[in-house]
C-alpha cells in the first residue's frame, strides 16, 4: 500500500502564507503611522497658520481691549486683545514701544491674551529697507514655523511687521 505525503506539503504552505501574512500587516501598519505622523503634523502646522493670522490681524488692525492698554501694568486680567494700531495698518508708536519693552509687557501677558501658550514667537518691525526698528521673542529654533510678514505704517513711513510662530 502507497501512503502520500500531503500533509508536509499542507504545513510548509500554512508557514509560507503566515509569513506572507505578518508581512503585509507590518507593511500596513508601519504605513498607517507615516501617514497618522504626517496628518498630526499638517494639523499642527494649519493651527500654527491660523492663530498667525489671527495674530497679525489684532495687531495691525486694533488699538486693543481696553484701547489704552499701554497705560496701565499691563496683566492677563486687566487685557482681553493687544492691539498696536489706530486705524487699520498705522501702528501707534507708543503702543509699538510697550510691546516691544519686555519690562513693561511680560511674555506670559503676550502669550496668554494672544492665545498663544504653546508656541514661541518673534515679533519683529523694520523698516521698508530691512533695517530692525523693535525686536521682542525667541528667533525661530524650531521643527516647525510660521511667518508672517504685514505692510504697515510707523511713524509716517511704510514697515514691515513680521510675527513668527514655531514650536
Amino acid at each position: 500500500m502507497k501512503t502520500k505525503k500531503r500533509g508536509q506539503a499542507a504545513v510548509t504552505d500554512l508557514f509560507i502564507a503566515i509569513s506572507i501574512f505578518i508581512i503585509l500587516v507590518t507593511i500596513t501598519t508601519l504605513t498607517w503611522n507615516l501617514y497618522n505622523i504626517r496628518l498630526q503634523n499638517r494639523f499642527d502646522y494649519d493651527d500654527m497658520m491660523i492663530k498667525g493670522f489671527q495674530v497679525t490681524d489684532s495687531l495691525i488692525k486694533s488699538r486693543g481691549i481696553p484701547p489704552d492698554w499701554e497705560t496701565q501694568k499691563p496683566t492677563v486680567s486687566n487685557i482681553q486683545l493687544i492691539g498696536l494700531s489706530d486705524n487699520e495698518r498705522f501702528l501707534l508708536e507708543e503702543k509699538v514701544k510697550a510691546f516691544a519693552d519686555e519690562n513693561i509687557l511680560k511674555d506670559t501677558v503676550i502669550k496668554d491674551t494672544l492665545k498663544i501658550n504653546l508656541y514661541e514667537y518673534y515679533f519683529v518691525l523694520r523698516h521698508i529697507n530691512g533695517t530692525k526698528i523693535f525686536t521682542r521673542g525667541k528667533f525661530p529654533a524650531g521643527n516647525f514655523a510660521v511667518n508672517l510678514a504685514r505692510l504697515v505704517i510707523y511713524q509716517k513711513e511704510p514697515s514691515v511687521l513680521e510675527f513668527a510662530i514655531w514650536k
